[in-house]
């Protein structure tokens, strides 16, 4: 678009740098002036300050003193703040300290540039107000910080299910051995009555006891397959009691003693 009237083309600067979403003010440098005059007064003077600027720092119109949004001392802390030697030269800068009227201070990054216009020194100032982009930016690294924490946590609990899936695979090699076992130990036995390999009556009923026995062991092992299904659940409840070790041996052994005779082992 082409404009012929230079009075259109100001008006169209006037509002862009007017409704500007990054705060700008326009300061003299008088210190060239004062030197001359050997005035003492203030070295910078606002002249024009667009609406974003104003209602960044506070202020109703441009009728305010360039010390007025400078920051306390105590408030500066390690970041950089606005001040005559800031503005004394063209810059970016990207986090510098201000001060609003009601005096709360934020974060800005301070965009500096000096020109000359009818021999007078004009320094263009422009700020970008930080305080949502910080707030932004804690929310992020917070965000952050949990994702880390879950994945972590899932990290930790893939481990434990590749733990609990060698728990299982190891309980089931160990049940089906000694599931085998009694149910060998059964078979066995009934062979032996099937084919009444047995001397008298007592050794019959003793071939009849043990398949009793290995019949309640089988139970047993049938049981802690249950009860495993039950840990897993998070549901089972244990016991701590004491237990004879000597009886506890002898019942393990005699459970093999029948299998022994056959292969003619002494156990």
């Amino acid at each position: 678009m082409t404009f012929r009237s230079p009075q259109n083309s100001f008006e169209l600067f006037k509002g862009l740098v007017e409704h500007s979403a990054v705060g700008m003010i326009g300061i003299e440098d008088r210190s060239s002036l004062n030197d001359e005059n050997g005035s003492s007064t203030p070295r910078f003077q606002i002249f024009y300050a667009n609406m974003h600027a104003l209602e960044m720092l506070d202020f109703k119109d441009a009728n305010f003193m360039l010390s007025e949004i400078y920051p306390l001392p105590e408030r500066v802390g390690q970041f950089k703040q606005l001040s005559d030697d800031l503005l004394g030269r063209d810059g970016l800068s990207p986090e510098v300290i201000l001060r609003k009227m009601n005096g709360q201070h934020f974060l800005a990054s301070a965009s500096v540039r000096r020109i000359t216009i009818e021999d007078k020194n004009i320094v263009l100032l422009s700020l970008r107000d930080l305080t949502f982009e910080k707030k932004l930016l804690r929310e992020l690294e917070t965000k952050q910080n949990e994702i880390e924490r879950s994945y972590a946590e899932l990290v930790e609990q893939n481990n434990q299910l590749k733990s609990l899936d060698k728990a299982k695979d190891k309980f089931i090699a160990l049940t089906t051995h000694e599931l085998r076992t009694p149910i060998s130990a059964i078979l066995a036995t009934a062979d032996v009555l099937e084919l009444k390999i047995y001397e008298s009556d007592e050794q019959r009923d003793e071939f009849i006891r043990t398949i009793g026995e290995q019949g309640r062991h089988l139970l047993e092992l049938v049981n802690d397959i249950l009860d495993f299904a039950k840990i897993r659940a998070g549901k089972m409840e244990f016991y701590v009691e004491a237990m004879e070790l000597c009886e506890f041996v002898a019942k393990v052994t005699k459970s093999f003693d029948h299998i022994a005779k056959v292969d003619e082992i002494e156990m």
